[in-house]
């Protein structure tokens, strides 16, 4: 008997989509250029099953499947990486703060220099340094993001040379002719459906010599053998497409990302505004002490708002994430649920997931 042995896959393909910057206006386009080669389908299940009956495929196959995200979470030395990895994330991100703080200075001494005057050579000189200086900031930015992931690669490097080693070593010993990991290179589920005697996970973690959890204690052994193997293909993206829930959601997330633009926005302006009385109170060779604590008032909340408007992105995108899990959250579980009842009715041993993003 098929088990569903992945439950909220269908969400890890949502979001997974959503954040590699797969937009469903776009998948729209794509769907109405394809429409002369496809039935309009009415219902969820009918889009289901004919994407499911049209791929399907039976064959005498061994086939098991396994989570390489959480067994990379049990390496043992994953704290050791971890602390590394954080270390030298700070290391590339002071070198860019101090980039970033001259740059500062230097566009602070152009803004002190116009106050004087400037001819319009002067100003075209000052302004072609500036401009230099911004782009070697962003190539900074970007080679710092680069060295990153190639020092997370190389400290993980022992975890997936002894992974890789060890699924050759099950795949050979257990006959299997085929092992899926469920998700692609692109962070996107390829199995939404799979029988849980399937999943090698376990198995990979216990011929490492890995810890296990006490759920992975308990977990259904691994045990397959070659047989009739009905495997179905689905696209979860042009399903979620159809779903007419999406674009009212969509449309929801978009007045929400405006407000949260507003709030970025807002204080952006409050900072300028505090900057320019700040610059207009400094100016004063022999300000009174009042002004001077104010003065240093000033800076510490400069430095505040600085700080959040830096944060800022990454507080807007988990926000957004939020909300939109929130939103999402009963129209994926009928999807799954769908997924699931399509596979009993119709036999499918596997469900695999197409994406027209990535090309699964």
């Amino acid at each position: 008997m098929v088990k569903r042995a992945l439950p909220m896959s269908v969400n890890a393909v949502y979001f997974c989509v959503y954040l590699a910057g797969i937009q469903f206006e776009t998948l729209a386009e794509i769907i109405n250029r394809r429409k002369r080669h496809m039935f309009v389908l009415r219902s969820l299940n009918a889009l289901l099953f004919a994407a499911l009956f049209s791929y399907s495929a039976l064959a005498q196959v061994a086939i098991g499947y396994l989570d390489l995200n959480t067994i990379l979470t049990q390496y043992p030395d994953m704290n050791q990486a971890n602390a590394e990895l954080a270390s030298y994330e700070e290391k590339l991100g002071g070198d860019i703060r101090v980039f970033q703080d001259y740059l500062n200075s230097q566009i602070q001494a152009y803004v002190e220099k116009q106050k004087t005057g400037l001819s319009d050579f002067e100003k075209s000189k000052y302004e072609e340094v500036l401009e230099r200086l911004n782009t070697e900031y962003q190539e900074r930015i970007t080679f710092a993001q680069q060295d990153l992931i190639r020092k997370r690669g190389e400290l993980m490097s022992p975890a997936i040379i002894g992974i890789d080693k060890a699924l050759r070593e099950l795949a050979a010993s257990k006959n299997l002719d085929c092992v899926i990991q469920r998700e692609n290179e692109a962070g996107i589920p390829v199995l939404v459906f799979a029988p849980e005697n399937a999943d090698l996970t376990v198995e990979v973690l216990k011929h490492l010599g890995w810890r296990l959890t006490e759920e992975q204690k308990t977990a259904p052994p691994f045990n397959v053998d070659p047989g009739n193997t009905s495997i179905g293909f689905t696209n979860v993206e042009l399903v979620l497409a159809n779903m007419p829930a999406i674009k009212s959601m969509e449309v929801v997330l978009a007045a929400y990302q405006k407000k949260l633009t507003r709030d970025f926005e807002s204080k952006q302006a409050t900072q300028l505004a505090l900057v320019n009385d700040y610059n207009d109170k400094r100016a004063n060779e022999q300000p009174p002490e009042d002004e001077l604590r104010q003065m240093a008032r000033m800076e510490k909340e400069i430095l505040k708002l600085n700080n959040e408007i830096r944060q800022f992105p990454q507080f807007a995108d988990a926000m957004l994430q939020e909300r939109r899990i929130k939103l999402m959250g009963p129209e994926l579980n009928t999807l799954q649920s769908a997924i699931d009842k399509i596979a009993a009715d119709n036999g499918f041993t596997f469900i695999l997931n197409q994406t027209m993003s990535t090309g699964v």
